[in-house]
């Protein structure tokens, strides 16, 4: 047995709500008529009289009772309708951010992993060189702040910086954690990520590549949009 789609379960919770309010409303409106008749009846035994004034009097006010409810109650519907209105357009945006969020990650994973397979023919080879000058155009690209690759031993061999050939990678980046044999993201105070990705050959480890990247923009935007 196949279950009912979330559309069919939600016209049927709105039916019950339309058939509810409604009797509510009729409810509300004969007990009007009957307190509007019980008055009408004391009226009519006080004044023993039924002059035309009295009843269009009556007549008014029952009308006006009866507008005034039924204003109420739209107001009331007004007021229900747009709270659940609220409630969706947070959910659509959460799940857009989600979305967003995955995208990003995706596609920047992607490009950290290219750059590790690019970095790990390189420290094959033992050309520094080429790495460091691959390095230098990284650090141009938007969005990459730094770009950093070290040895085992924790010396760096290629920087964006050409300065910082010959450190410590745990100087020049304090947030470094561990070693692991998988990508690990840092994230910074500064709103960017910390990608510390190990470069690993057939039987050991080649190194280790350390990207810095910013935010993108979309991603950005979307949280100040939610937010």
């Amino acid at each position: 047995m196949t279950p009912s789609s979330p559309n069919v379960s939600f016209a049927s919770n709105r039916k019950k709500r339309s058939r509810a309010t409604w009797i509510v409303v009729l409810s509300l409106l004969a007990a009007l008529a009957l307190t509007a008749a019980v008055l009408w009846q004391g009226i009519l035994e006080k004044v023993h009289s039924t002059r035309p004034q009295m009843l269009v009097a009556i007549a008014v006010a029952t009308w006006a009772a009866t507008a005034l409810v039924m204003y109420l109650w739209r107001v009331g519907s007004l007021m229900r309708a747009r709270r659940r209105a609220r409630r969706d357009e947070e959910a659509l945006f959460e799940r857009l951010q989600r979305d967003v969020e995955q995208a990003v990650s995706e596609a920047t994973e992607f490009a950290v992993v290219t750059t590790e397979w690019a970095v790990r023919a390189e420290l094959v080879r033992d050309d520094v060189e080429d790495i460091q000058e691959y390095m230098q155009r990284l650090v141009k690209r938007p969005r990459v702040r730094r770009a950093l690759v070290a040895r085992p031993d924790g010396t760096v061999v290629g920087a964006g910086d050409r300065k910082q050939r010959g450190l410590s990678i745990k100087s020049l980046v304090p947030k470094l954690p561990a070693e692991s044999s998988s990508v690990q993201r840092v994230p910074l105070e500064s709103g960017a990520t910390l990608f510390v990705v190990p470069v690993m050959g057939l039987e050991s480890r080649l190194g280790t590549l350390v990207l810095e990247l910013e935010r993108p923009a979309l991603a950005r935007d979307v949280q100040e949009a939610i937010g």
